[in-house]
């Protein structure tokens, strides 16, 4: 499974280190869900050609680090400063 990384961290299993907006991916399901409760990793999967911000209803818009933002305008100015600091 693939996740999104929100905060920089070193794997203490391979010593790699992910920063934030690289993409981290294992198949220990129990290793991945301490990283999201930890607050390392997005709790959404990393979707394919997913499009960010994605419309979850109600005005409000889900961003490629898991994080939920009310408004169109919003959503697409807080991806955009996302895509510019994980460069």
């Amino acid at each position: 499974m693939s996740k999104k990384v929100i905060k920089r961290f070193q794997d203490k299993e391979t010593k790699e280190v992910y920063f934030r907006g690289d993409l981290y991916e294992n198949d220990n399901s129990d290793r991945v869900a301490f990283l999201v409760e930890k607050g390392y990793l997005a709790s959404a999967d990393v979707q394919e050609g997913a499009e960010f911000p994605k419309h979850t209803g109600g005005g409000w818009y889900e961003l490629s680090n898991g994080e939920k933002v009310k408004g169109k305008k919003e959503a697409s100015a807080t991806e955009k400063d996302l895509q510019k600091s994980g460069e």
